[in-house]
């Protein structure tokens, strides 16, 4: 059950982020996109706003138990070809 709420919870907060920062009108997004017409930097903005944060969660996290969960997945072994 507290996985469910920390999803929930998770994910109420990255919508409210996108409905704030306006990402969720598609025009905003195409207007990114588009580099032909009047081109809308604001995306940029929105994603680099974002890496502090990320940055700082990950560096509390490192050496750490998830909160959730028993342990945090290994990396496969495989070896990947070139």
């Amino acid at each position: 059950m507290i996985r469910f709420i920390v999803a929930a919870l998770s994910g109420g907060m990255f919508g409210a982020g996108l409905f704030l920062s306006g990402m969720t009108n598609p025009a905003k997004v195409q207007g990114f996109l588009d580099f032909s017409a009047a081109w809308d930097p604001t995306l940029i903005f929105v994603m680099s706003g974002a890496l502090v944060p990320m940055a700082l969660a990950w560096r509390l996290a490192q050496n750490r138990a998830p909160l959730v969960a028993g342990a945090f997945p290994a990396p496969p072994a495989a070896h990947v070809d070139p």
